[in-house]
């Protein structure tokens, strides 16, 4: 009972220090990591890729049973999940694990995995087209839908701006990140007007269809004339994209080209 009490003390040294951090327990103690998780941390595991050979393992027995133990199957939907392999990919591709690679990669996937703690080492080439896009589905992947805006608006008026996005990670993004309008001139060097949203996209979940309808303003001095309108996400009261949007057309910064509408 006593011990079982630091490791709570020790938590909630973290809980207290961290409000605004996401933090993750290591999947060891059961008690601590039931507490930790229900109060609303993800989970790291290490010796990920180890599968055994029929007998216990890490992946086929230690999470599972571990996560299950601790009530802790959906803790991804609060905090992130972090694996580490006990190994080396080079290893695993030294070693013949060819058969079991896809599995492996699989399985991360399942537990909504949003960050691999590879080590510094080589990437076996073969292995490099299948990292490449195990790496895009794992975490968050916000991808911008069918967005509709009119050919013209009016300064001083706000316009309508409806939006379809989707979450095609496997997981939440788990801090407040938030959209950004950016209205600049076609043809003249004027000021840009920028409208942050107030949607906070760390409540997309995976697999989730999001339908935005959003009355853009427009400021009565703005430049008349045709205007860009491109589109990016940012933190909370910044205008520096922060997250790269899965869409063909992005630019190298990170804004999405959405279309043009006249300002009259």
């Amino acid at each position: 009972m006593g011990n079982e009490y630091l490791r709570r003390w020790a938590v909630d040294i973290y809980l207290k220090a961290f409000k605004k951090t996401p933090l993750i327990m290591l999947i060891g103690c059961t008690d601590a990591l039931r507490y930790a998780v229900a109060n609303g941390t993800g989970w790291r595991a290490d010796s990920w890729g180890d599968i055994g050979d029929g007998k216990w393992s890490h992946m086929r027995s230690r999470y599972p049973m571990g996560l299950g133990q601790a009530l802790a199957q959906d803790a991804w939907k609060r905090g992130p999940v972090c694996l580490e392999p006990g190994d080396t990919l080079i290893a695993w591709y030294n070693q013949e694990r060819k058969k079991e690679f896809k599995f492996i990669l699989d399985e991360a996937l399942r537990w909504h995995a949003s960050l691999i703690m590879v080590k510094s080492t080589v990437i076996p080439e073969e292995w490099r087209p299948a990292i490449d896009e195990f790496q895009k589905k794992i975490g968050y992947r916000f991808t911008a839908g069918d967005i509709r805006l009119p050919v013209e608006a009016v300064a001083g008026r706000p316009f309508l701006l409806e939006q379809n996005w989707t979450n095609r990670g496997v997981a939440p993004c788990y801090n407040d990140f938030r959209i950004l309008v950016r209205l600049t001139p076609a043809d003249s060097d004027g000021p840009a007007v920028d409208v942050e949203l107030p949607h906070n996209l760390k409540n997309w979940m995976p697999g989730d269809d999001q339908f935005l309808e959003d009355s853009i303003p427009l400021p009565d001095t703005m430049n008349k004339g045709p205007h860009e309108l491109r589109l990016a996400i940012v933190r909370p009261g910044q205008n520096v994209p922060a997250v790269k949007m899965a869409n063909a057309g992005r630019d190298a910064d990170g804004w999405l080209h959405i279309g043009e509408i006249n300002i009259n």
